[in-house]
């Protein structure tokens, strides 16, 4: 757990038993547990955020493939539509268009 032996452990249950006594030790580690839950669920949370986020989530997608080291090449992403777009009609209906216009 975060890197630590039994021994420091052990160090770090009598330094504080001595400060805050048989008493409310259970007491503190009950909200020490509590926060450490909290933090875990919130990183849990945000990792699933960004994932399920579209834009985002390809982009994390990308820059752990790049870190292993496979060619991403994807084409980009167009956020508009072009400037001027025409739809194809037919030519009767292009006709009564230009008509109302």
């Amino acid at each position: 757990m975060f890197g630590m032996g039994g021994t420091e452990i052990l160090v770090i249950l009598v330094i504080a038993m001595i400060f805050l006594g048989p008493e409310k030790l259970p007491e503190a580690a009950a909200k020490i547990s509590k926060g450490i839950r909290d933090i875990r669920k919130q990183q849990r949370e945000l990792t699933q955020t960004i994932e399920n986020d579209t834009e985002l989530g390809g982009a994390l997608r990308d820059l752990k493939s790049a870190l292993r080291g496979e060619d991403v090449r994807r084409p980009p992403v167009r956020k508009e539509p072009p400037a001027e777009t025409t739809p194809a009609l037919a030519p009767d209906a292009a006709a009564a268009l230009a008509e109302r216009a």
